[in-house]
């Protein structure tokens, strides 16, 4: 009796798990099934210039995330792209940065200007950290499935002369 009974209920169940697994596989939906996460590349496009608006060559552009130290200062970690420097037009340009192998973080990914050769470019210049949220956002490519796109990022930015 007891196998009988265990018979009959496997079956049962056997049946249902079968209905359960074809509606499963049923299209209710236009959309392909993706595997993955959605992820964009970025472009950093900026002007850097000095108080009367001449371009500054030679100023140290790099992409990353603030942090902030223990002791309650910031600085930049996790360097996304390569740094770049600006050009005798104070044009600087960052290319290739990828949303799939690097997160631009809101509200934390910023550019570093730096000086780096000193009086060389005309002057010696403060550093500077500008945010990617007080930037010029422009859709350059659009996307498709996972993809988003590619996005520039722009900015013109003056820095001050050491005192």
């Amino acid at each position: 009796m007891r196998v009988r009974f265990n018979r009959w209920y496997n079956a049962l169940i056997a049946s249902l798990l079968a209905m359960l697994g074809f509606d499963s596989c049923s299209d209710v939906t236009d959309v392909p099934d993706e595997y993955g996460a959605p992820y964009a590349t970025y472009q950093i496009r900026g002007t850097v210039t000095d108080e009367e608006g001449n371009p500054i060559p030679g100023i140290k552009g790099r992409l990353g995330v603030e942090i902030t130290n223990p002791d309650g200062s910031t600085s930049l970690n996790v360097e996304y792209g390569d740094s770049a420097m600006t050009d005798s037009e104070g044009h600087l340009v960052i290319n290739n940065i990828s949303e799939t192998t690097h997160y631009l973080v809101p509200g934390r990914t910023v550019v570093e200007l730096k000086d780096e050769d000193g009086e060389a470019n005309g002057g010696d210049f403060s550093a500077d950290t500008l945010n990617i949220d007080d930037m010029k956002k422009t859709q350059l490519e659009k996307g498709s499935g996972w993809y988003q796109g590619k996005f520039e990022y722009s900015f013109t930015q003056k820095l001050n002369k050491k005192k």
